[in-house]
Formats: C-alpha cells, structure tokens, sequence
C-alpha cells in the first residue's frame, strides 16, 4: 500500500494473496517483490479495485508478475480463475 498511490488495504490484500498462490504454482521464476509491485500499479492505473470484478484484466495484467515465456505460457485462464477462487475463500475466511 505504501509504495503504490491508490491501493487501498483491500486491493493490497487481494494482491498478495494471488501471488502468495501463484508462488505455489510450477514455475521456472516466482515473482518476487518488484513484480508483484509493476503488477499491482498496472492495475490501479486501470482502475481495478477488486480482483474478483476484473477476472479478464487480472488474467491480461499476469504478465508483469511472471519472469519467463514458459511460465506465461503456463499461466491459462482456468488458472487465473483457480487462483482468484481461492484467495478470494482466504479472505472470506479471515473476515
């Protein structure tokens, strides 16, 4: 939240929790702090304020978080989906 104007505690969450299962996927590279910031300031520059809202402009905008073309092209729609699935039963089950 602080390194990035416009993302609110909730986005901030959000992100982290996709990431944190993005981590745990097979891949080459895991994102690491950097892009996990590009990727959270492409998406307040499009005016995303909740992952679960925009599925299609998560799944576009995974391209700044993953390293290699392997992982990208790892990275399908029904993964996306998986992953926005569970981060968003994470966090109802901590409210």
């Amino acid at each position: 939240m602080a390194r990035i104007d416009g993302s609110g505690a909730s986005l901030s969450l959000q992100i982290a929790r996709m990431v944190e299962g993005i981590r745990k996927e097979e891949l080459r590279k895991v994102p690491g702090v950097a892009e996990t910031l590009d990727w959270s300031a492409a998406l307040v520059g499009l005016d995303v304020r909740d992952l679960h809202d925009a599925p299609e402009t998560v799944h576009e905008t995974l391209m700044c978080l993953l390293k290699t073309h392997e992982d990208r092209a790892r990275m399908s729609r029904e993964v996306t989906e998986r992953l926005l699935g569970r981060s968003h039963e994470l966090l109802r089950r901590r409210t």
